[in-house]
């Protein structure tokens, strides 16, 4: 198998080529840094490489196929990326803010120790924007992140960097983390998988907001089988994190081989009740998609309940987030914060709106939809992907074909929701169907113009 194919060969199918001896860790981890080398400097994917450490655990995990007495884990030997928001023991971590551009961490996050544990061997830190806090990936640090299949094009965000090296062939798996859309927005411009979970289901620590249920971490990939083996190994409950809860991960990994929506009543919107605009050319791909659902069963309904006020909400509880976590640092580094941070959110953001909305406010409608369904689906957002500005802000969500998956009895907060790569339209960019159930049809398959 040459280095390309290694490079684009899914954790899944690289277990099976190990455990046969058709392949070795060494082998992939020397194809997955040659790629690197050669594709990186045109996207800026990677921000920190730690090549050293993972060649040496890539060696070990050769070495250790050939015990029979080793106990191998679900991801032996597979490379991982970690996005730059995430701590990990010994590398870099920037939260792509110039106020950290040298820090490195003494532990690991909880999920990246799980990985470890699992197999994983983590390959390098990807780019995301300052504080994850955008939804295009640039940063004072850094600089910018390129769409793969177009480089004059943005990447999304905030996990940008984590989908631009799957997209690319710089490792099989990522991990990335969500809070409106930074897992599932990189994923429909690049073309990859990304899994914004449950609140709880992989646990976070350490945790600045311990009881927060708007930021999740979540694994891409560019397979929902991969997604849901890397899924298994992070998920499952920890003391230190008091949203977690026990759930049987075995699950994930039966889902994607036995998948199953048969008799869901699924409501489908294309624009949320014109809550966002929404492209012809996105909306006929996610209109297509649905297909997809009533061809397994599901009964698919033209229904949507009423979302108007959840922009509000969203701003007003992301707000008082963001204050909660980073008003600390303005006094002594406003120079640094406000012309990224500020300057993405607006003050106005964090100020009247979280001030004044109360739990009263939330919208009775939206927490308890009329119709009882078992998922929503609907198109995120519809222009194409904007032209990449380094100095400002570009448009939020271009290009995104999202069939929103929720469960209404959910209300606003708490929905998990999937993106899988699925279309290629004229203008050369990613578009994607998002399902949550565990495998999607795709029309068509393309790769990336630096493939």
């Amino acid at each position: 198998m040459s280095d390309r194919d290694l490079c684009f060969t899914p954790a899944t199918a690289l277990q099976r080529l190990y455990r046969t001896r058709k392949a070795s860790p060494l082998e992939v981890m020397q194809a997955v840094l040659a790629r690197i080398d050669a594709v990186n400097p045109r996207v800026n994917a990677y921000v920190t490489l730690v090549r050293e450490s993972a060649l040496a655990e890539a060696k070990k995990a050769t070495v250790a196929l050939g015990r029979r007495s080793a106990a191998l884990g679900p991801l032996h030997g597979v490379p991982v990326s970690i996005k730059d928001l995430t701590p990990t023991r010994g590398i870099r971590t920037t939260w792509g803010s110039k106020i950290f551009e040298h820090h490195v961490p003494e532990a690991d996050a909880l999920y990246v120790e799980r990985l470890k544990r699992a197999g994983a061997i983590v390959v390098g830190k990807t780019n995301t924007p300052e504080f994850g806090a955008g939804g295009n990936t640039f940063n004072a640090v850094f600089g910018v992140t390129r769409n793969p299949w177009n480089t004059a094009l943005t990447c999304g965000g905030s996990s940008g960097g984590a989908a631009v090296a799957l997209a690319t062939g710089m490792g099989p798996l990522a991990q990335g983390s969500d809070l409106g859309g930074s897992l599932r927005t990189p994923a429909a411009f690049c073309g990859v998988v990304g899994f914004r979970t449950t609140p709880g289901l992989i646990p976070v620590y350490p945790a600045d907001l311990g009881w927060d249920s708007l930021s999740v971490t979540g694994p891409m990939a560019r397979t929902v089988g991969d997604v849901g083996l890397m899924l298994a190994a992070m998920a499952g409950p920890d003391d230190r994190a008091p949203l977690s809860y026990e759930v049987d991960t075995r699950r994930f990994t039966a889902a994607v081989k036995r998948p199953s929506i048969k008799g869901w009543r699924v409501a489908w919107s294309p624009d949320l009740n014109g809550l966002i605009p929404v492209d012809h050319e996105v909306a006929t791909v996610a209109e297509g998609a649905t297909r997809v659902f009533r061809a397994l069963g599901a009964k698919i309904e033209h229904a949507c309940p009423d979302f108007g006020e959840a922009n509000e909400i969203v701003l007003a509880t992301r707000g008082l987030g963001m204050v909660a976590r980073h008003a600390d640092k303005l006094p002594e580094h406003r120079a640094v914060v406000v012309g990224d941070v500020e300057a993405r959110h607006g003050r106005q953001h964090v100020r009247e709106p979280g001030v004044a909305l109360e739990g009263a406010d939330l919208p009775g409608d939206v927490a308890h939809p009329q119709a009882r369904v078992a998922a929503l689906l609907g198109v995120g957002a519809g222009p194409s992907p904007v032209l990449h500005e380094e100095q400002r802000e570009a448009l939020l969500g271009g290009g995104e074909v999202l069939l929103l998956v929720q469960r209404p009895e959910d209300g606003v907060l708490g929905d998990p929701g999937v993106e899988v790569g699925h279309e290629l339209p004229e203008d050369g960019c990613a578009t994607d169907a998002v399902v949550e159930a565990p495998r999607v049809a795709l029309s068509r398959h393309h790769a990336p113009i630096l493939a």
